[in-house]
Order: C-alpha cells, then structure tokens, then sequence
C-alpha cells in the first residue's frame, strides 16, 4: 500500500496537490460554525446522576453560575453616597426581562425590631425603605442579619455589591454575553451620572467565564501567529530554502482546516482545552516535515537523482511517520477512556487532526518534491561520503564516539539495568504528586475578573456559591422536626468551613424566632413555624419562594464560599453529604450538595484519577503499535524505557518539589507520550533498514543515530518550542501544558540518544527477511516485493557482531 502510495504522489504531484485543496474546501465549509465556548460544569461534567440532577435543580430554584456581580468599591468607608446609585441601579436590573432577581442591600429584605417593637422584614437601605436610623445602624442591622451579612456590604461600609440573577437558560456564551454587556453598561452609566469617587470591578461566575473566553481568543490571535513565525524560523534555518518553509506552513494550514472541519462535523464548539489544537498540530506538521525534508536532503547529498531522492524519501519516511502519527494519535485517542466529555471530544479531534496531519505532509511534501526539487532544501554537494551519510562536524563526531561506547554490549547492559531501577525509583517518588485545580484560574491574575474575584473572596461571602438540595415528600420541609435538622445541617457547614452563614427555611424560622425573643433554634411546633413563614412570605423579595418549591417537598440551604480549589470543594461536599446523611437518616429525604462548583470541581477530581490512567492506556498502546508493525517483542520492550523515563522524571520532579499540578496541563503528559516516541520510532526504522542492508547490530546502531541526528534534533526543536511558546500564554493551565509538553519532549530526546542504541545493543532486532527488503531497490517505478536471495541465512543465524568489520555487510 506504501508503494502504491508514493507512486501515486510523485508521479501524479498535481492531482496530488488538487485532492488535498479539495479536501481543505470542504473541511472549511464544515468548520463555518466552529465557535468559541466556555461552561464550566458542562465542560467538565461526566454523563452520571449528579450532571443530571444539577439540570434539574436549576430550573427549580434557577442559576447558581448564572449571577452577574459588580463590585463597587469607595475611596472611603461609611460612605452613604453610594446607597442612591445602588438602588437606582438594582430597580433598572429589575426592569430587564433577562434578570429574575437583584441582590442588593436595597433590594435584599433582612428582619429588625423597628421603634416599637414590632418585627420588620425589608430592606434597611434605599428611599422605601421603612428603616428609621443613620447610616452605621442601617449597616450593622444587614450585618448581623442572617439574609444580609457580608453577602451585600462589607462591614466598614466601603464595598457594595449588587447582583442579577439571569433566567436559566441563558448559559451559552451567545446568550450570556449579550446581557453581561448590557449589565456592565447600566452600572457604568449610573456610576458616570454620580460622578464619585468609586471604582467598580465585575465578579463571578458568570464574568469568569466571559473572561476565559477573551482569554482563548487573544491567545489564538497572539500564539498561533507567534507559533508560526517561531518554526518558520526554525525551518529556514533547518532547509535553508524559502519554499521548503513555505510548503511546511501550507502542510499546517491544510491540517488545521481538515481539524476544524472534523470538530464542525460533529457539531461542537472550541473550548479552553481545545482551541489550543491549531498548536499542537503546527509542532507534529513541522516534526514530520523536518524527518521528511531532511531524509530527502540525505539522499540527494548520497547520490541519487531528484526523482529516486524523492521516490526513496516517501518510501522509508512515509512508514516511519505512519507509525510516529499513529503513536501520537493513540497518546490524545487514550483520552476518550474518560468520562469527561471534554477529554473525550480532545483527544478524538486532536487523534483525527494528526492522522490527518499525516496523509497530508504524505502527499503534499513529495508532490511539492517532485515539482519543484531541491529548490525546497538546500543540498550540498559531497562526493566524498557515503551514499546516505552526511558529512559530520566535531559534534557529530563527539556522538558517534559516545555511541561506540554506549552500545559496548557489557556498558549497554549496564545502562538498560540503570536507566530500569531509575525508571521504578521514580514512579515510586511520583507517586505522592497532587492535582487541583480552581475555576478563578481560567483568568490571569491581573485580570479585571480576577480582581473583583479576589474582592469577594477577601471581603464578602467569596465567588464559589454553596448549594445543597433536599429533596423528600410534599409538605415535609416545612415539618418542624425536618428544619431543625436542616437547621443542624447549616450550622456544621457554617463551623467546619469558610462560609457565608447559610440560608434555608430553617435559619429563616430560627431568625425571626430570635427578633420576637425566643430561643435561637427553630421552634417544635407547626403553629409556630407556620406563623413565622407567614410574616417571611411577606417580604418584598419573598425569600421563601427563593428557598422551598411550591408543595414544600423540595428546598435548600445556600451559602458561598472562597475558591479553594477541586480538592476542598470536593472535601466539603463529601463531608456535608455524610453529615446530612447521618442527620436525615429514616426521613427519606434526600440530601445532595449540586450547583456549578461542586459538578465541576468533581469532574476534575476524576480528571486527576483518569489521567494516570490514560498515560498508562497511552503507554501501552504505543508500545503494542511498535511490535506489531516491527513485528519484535525486544523492539516494543526496548521502546518502553526511553519513552515512560521522561513523564516518569517529570512527574517525580513536580512531587517531590511540593508543587500542585492542574489536572488540564496534565494532559501533557499522554500528549507527550505520543509525540515523545517519534524520535525511537524513527530511529527503529533507520535502524531496521541498515540492518536490512546488512550492517551489523552494533553498528547499525550507531549509523543509524548518526544518519537520523539532524533530524532528530530538529524535530525534538520544533516541538519543544511549539510547547514552551505555551508558555506565554495568558492561561495557568496553558503555561504549565507548555512547561510539561516541553520538558518531556527535550527529556525524551535525550533518553533516545541514550537508552534506545543501549537497549538496542542489548536487545538486537533480528534482520529483516520480508518486504522491508525493498528499502535497498531505489527504482521509483518498481512496485513488487523484494524477497531475500535463496540461501540467506536466517535472521538467528547471523554471526556475532564482533565477527564482522565495521561498515561490512553481509554477503
């Protein structure tokens, strides 16, 4: 099929060329509607009971991540000035279709004792309100009230926050945008009109979220550029030829497309894990065309005519990036043993685009060859070397002797058993490695989304809203017996965590008890919590339609807390949960902490566990895709090592430096797995065919590194660069994936210099008897099998290296 492949691509270049513009045409119509999207719980959600139940949950009691938040910050505290901007702002939000509730100490109703005595649930701020006193009082009342609290205001009365609660379908980036602009004009405008001295910043979810978008598409805007010129630098000075970079940038725009139009095929969206694609494909493209490119400078520097240069150069590198592609496809396709979606959707598109990328640098690269020659690479005349070898400077030299001493069979021996103890005294040490993860992180630090973020989590109630479901029979959670231990619920969350004091019908009840003079716990009696309900209904925001369904079955208790990350969310949830459990037992009533974080949070918790096992699915596939195709139990056992000692290495270094790793960023790690082991793929088949050639085992070797280095180093380059270019990125995540990516990548190549000739050396691949043969034929045109000559010894038949010259081949 290789064969009748490259003659179809070099004797037919044009037709060549006009399937693969075709092909991209239709792969842009697909992509029209590829966009830019960003939901944190549907991004990181598993298809299970509590995705499902978070759904239900926001068409009951609305959007917990769909509350748009202003920050209002004065120059100075008790500043009185800012109430009327407030209001006038909370009573315009009221006025939008798209906003079902405003939070705002004008809006939000908190309970006092006025002047005689009587007890009073409204605002204690604003022009209707029927509070009597200053300004201090007003502010002290919504202090120690339960439903206001530093939720609102903060204590030295300087920050003021007013939110709007969005419908609950506005969850989209094409729904959310419009009405979070529209939001941020109003509060603009109002705060322009009073001309003081007041600074505002935007908070939440919802805002984060809009935050990490723009985030994305400046990064697409600055990286992929940035990215394109750093390797068309890079290839430049590899080819030293213009249309050679040309050709490989065309290879990265053909595979781009045809990407996208997989991605707009299945109807999906770009998301913070996904839109960084375009990258990662320009580093494999270039990768492949560098091995491409370079093998083709080779054969024209041993010898060959142009046409046989490019016949040969499509016959060896096709295979051998057949193999590396596949590899690469199999570290993003072991994604899709997740359960997250997201995952899922990466590693097929990015497994699609690679094999893509593939058929593409396949047929472009010797297409482009065939026409246009060596005005694509710079090919120095060299009569002097061996056909296929290039000449080599003091660096070159330096290697081969290194070589020559690595593949001593007692040194070899003695490296393999080293680099195996280092590779499980590693793994041992990595094990201690933590994930975490936290949603304000999808924005840089010095965002203005980050700021206000902060703001809330150091001033007020904190950006992570707390939500817990209680879900029983009609009637039942307005049963005394049920709030007191919702009551006693609240009350643990509020001593064992950092948050706001939690709200529910039962710290409602207990509340209003205390304002009449009884005792601060929710009364025993259903004449008495019925009465206290009836005075609670009556408040202008009616928190009790906010709290409990219509026929009492289902209610819940909220609060909010920092952003602490994955791991102390999820801690809280399984805490809460067991402690509701244990509260409720033989009530029926069901208990379950949902809402935007704790889905989201949780999914990535499973993220960090899936990951180890994806790297472990990925390693294992690569190394069965080597033994099948080289047909060698010792070549797949051989490429173990030099390819799980680089994640092994990375991963120990980030456990026993304390450091936290984001479980997104360690996607590069089954990323690198795939990309890591081109470099020992192209070196089996380098080393594959001069042993076809007749070459010792030792010194095939040696050949083999020596006749593959400028490649190698070349493309070990190229993709290192394109993963630390991540590195300026504006995203955490993004930083540490560029960090890692590139890391493994140089690790990797070291230990391919290293490990893979020792392994080899010690572990030899027997010769080729079979079609690999025809890799000595450079007759373009001749598509049979070449079989071995009657007489060929058998592969276990081949002397000892020692009995042979260095260079000999075999007779």
């Amino acid at each position: 099929m290789i064969k009748r492949f490259t003659q179809f691509v070099t004797l037919r270049p044009r037709a060549t060329l006009l399937l693969v513009v075709g092909s991209m045409l239709l792969a842009g119509f697909l992509a029209r509607n590829v966009r830019v999207d960003n939901n944190f719980a549907q991004l990181f959600a598993t298809d299970g009971a509590a995705s499902d139940f978070r759904e239900t949950y926001r068409q009951q009691f609305g959007a917990d991540d769909g509350v748009l938040v202003a920050v209002l910050e004065s120059e100075q505290a008790m500043d009185a000035r800012l109430v009327p901007v407030v209001e006038r702002i909370g009573q315009a939000l009221l006025a939008d279709e798209n906003v079902t509730r405003v939070y705002s100490v004008t809006e939000t109703s908190v309970q006092w004792r006025d002047a005689d005595d009587a007890l009073v649930i409204a605002p204690a701020f604003g022009e209707g309100s029927p509070f009597e006193g200053t300004f201090e009082e007003r502010l002290r009342t919504v202090d120690r009230s339960l439903l206001g609290g530093n939720r609102l205001v903060s204590s030295d009365g300087r920050v003021f926050l007013v939110a709007a609660e969005l419908r609950p379908e506005i969850d989209t980036y094409e729904t959310l945008v419009g009405p979070a602009e529209e939001f941020q004009a109003l509060v603009q405008r109002e705060l322009d009109a009073a001309d003081l001295p007041v600074s505002v910043s935007w908070a939440g979810i919802p805002f984060t979220r809009l935050g990490a978008i723009s985030t994305m598409q400046g990064d697409l805007l600055f990286l992929a550029p940035l990215c394109t010129a750093v390797l068309a630098v890079l290839l430049l000075v590899f080819l030293r030829r213009f249309l050679g970079m040309l050709v490989s940038l065309l290879c990265i725009t053909v595979s781009t497309v045809l990407t996208a139009g997989v991605i707009g095929l299945a109807g999906d969206d770009l998301n913070q894990i996904t839109f960084i694609y375009p990258i990662l494909l320009m580093v494999v493209v270039v990768a492949n065309a560098v091995h491409f490119l370079q093998r083709y400078r080779v054969e024209r520097e041993g010898g060959l005519a142009q046409a046989e240069a490019v016949h040969e150069t499509t016959l060896h590198v096709t295979r051998a990036s057949f193999l590396t592609s596949l590899t690469t496809a199999i570290g993003f396709a072991s994604l899709y043993a997740a359960e997250m979606h997201v995952l899922r959707g990466f590693g097929l598109y990015l497994a699609a685009g690679v094999m893509m990328s593939f058929v593409v640098v396949s047929s472009v690269l010797p297409a482009c060859l065939s026409l246009l020659g060596d005005r694509m690479v710079r090919v120095v005349e060299n009569d002097a070397s061996a056909p296929g070898t290039a000449p080599m400077g003091a660096a070159g030299r330096a290697l081969e002797r290194f070589l020559r001493v690595i593949t001593r069979r007692p040194v070899a021996i003695a490296t393999s058993v080293l680099g195996s103890l280092l590779l499980v005294g590693l793994l041992a040490a990595a094990s201690g490695i933590v994930y975490d993860y936290r949603i304000s992180d999808n924005v840089y630090a010095d965002h203005p989304i980050s700021v206000g973020n902060r703001m809330l989590d150091e001033h007020m109630a904190g950006i992570v809203p707390v939500e817990v479901s209680l879900l029983g029979a009609p009637g039942q959670m307005d049963d005394p017996a049920i709030l007191r231990r919702v009551d006693a619920l609240g009350r643990y969350i509020e001593s064992h965590y950092e948050v706001a004091r939690p709200i529910s019908l039962a710290s409602v009840v207990r509340q209003l008890s205390t304002e009449l003079g009884g005792e601060d716990e929710v009364a025993d009696d259903e004449t008495t919590v019925s009465q206290l309900l009836f005075m609670a209904e009556a408040s202008p925001d009616r928190i009790v339609d906010q709290l409990v369904n219509a026929d009492r079955s289902h209610t819940r208790l909220r609060s909010s807390t920092r952003d602490g990350g994955a791991r102390y969310i999820v801690a809280m949830q399984t805490a809460v949960e067991a402690e509701a459990a244990r509260l409720f037992e033989g009530t029926g009533v069901q208990i379950r902490m949902t809402g935007e974080a704790p889905v989201a949070y949780q999914g990535m918790n499973r993220l960090s566990q899936e990951l180890v096992q994806s790297v472990a699915v990925a390693l294992f596939f690569v190394v069965l895709a080597i033994g099948v195709v080289f047909r060698s139990g010792r070549v797949a056992l051989a490429s173990i090592l030099p390819n799980a000692l680089p994640v092994a290495v990375t991963l120990a270094l980030y456990s026993l430096s304390g450091a936290v790793i984001d479980p997104l960023p360690g996607i590069a790690f089954c990323i690198g797995i795939g990309m890591s082991v081109d470099d020992t793929v192209h070196l089996l088949a380098g080393y594959r065919t001069l042993r076809a050639r007749g070459l010792l085992a030792q010194e095939a070797v040696v050949q083999a590194v020596l006749e593959l280095r400028s490649a190698l180093v070349s493309s070990s380059v190229v993709l290192a660069c394109g993963f630390f270019i991540l590195m300026l990125s504006d995203f955490n995540m993004n930083q540490m994936m560029g960090l890692l990516g590139g890391t493994l990548i140089a690790l990797a190549l070291l230990c391919d210099l290293v490990f893979t000739p020792a392994l080899l050396a010690v572990m030899p691949l027997p010769v080729p008897l079979d079609a690999d043969a025809q890799f000595a034929s450079h007759d373009p045109t001749d598509v049979s099998v070449a079989t071995p000559a009657d007489g060929e010894p058998a592969d276990d038949a081949l002397p000892p290296s020692d009995s042979f010259p260095l260079g000999a081949t075999r007779a």
